[in-house]
């Protein structure tokens, strides 16, 4: 069996997209990074060997093929990322590349702590975002500050709406 396979074999798409920063909903749907849309029209297939397949832009494939697509390299160097991003320890009678590996390192520690930057951010919108809307609703009607404050409450419920995942907001929708 070649590196190829074991690696299709070994790895679910799931843990795939999870791993690169993707979050499936429950129908195992996630946003398409190949294009621009809206809905999640891209099916991650949770066993190992089955892959993916965008109904928006009809491309697919396997694992290899996703990471291929989504950092724009070619299949041998997907394999090593593969390899080195799950520290599956498969060689293809060879040692990979140390220079390959250490930037591969690199690169990852890079995308983490932009991860992180990113969350830390977000989590401080959501909190901002928050109490300003908590001081809103706090308002009386006779308050000579409301001017304007139901547009801004309903654009603020919006935001909400659109961020389900803000950790800050106290009421779940």
């Amino acid at each position: 069996m070649d590196i190829a396979d074991e690696i299709k074999r070994r790895l679910s798409m799931d843990e795939v997209v999870r791993r690169y920063g993707f979050e499936p909903n429950r129908a195992g749907n996630i946003l398409c990074p190949f294009h621009h849309e809206k809905t999640p029209s891209l099916k991650v297939y949770a066993e190992p060997g089955r892959g993916w397949h965008c109904f928006g832009c009809d491309k697919g494939g396997s694992v290899i093929d996703f990471v291929m697509h989504l950092f724009n390299i070619p299949f041998s160097a997907a394999l090593v990322r593969l390899n080195a991003d799950f520290q599956l320890g498969l060689s293809a009678g060879g040692r990979p590349d140390p220079r390959e590996l250490a930037r591969l390192k690199r690169e990852r520690a890079e995308q983490d702590e932009a991860r992180a930057a990113y969350e830390r951010g977000y989590t401080d919108r959501c909190r901002r975002r928050r109490e300003m809307w908590e001081r809103l609703k706090a308002m009386g009607a006779d308050d000579p500050d409301r001017s304007g404050v139901e547009r801004t409450l309903a654009a603020m419920d919006d935001w909400f709406d659109r961020n389900p995942y803000c950790r800050e907001r106290g009421e779940q929708h």
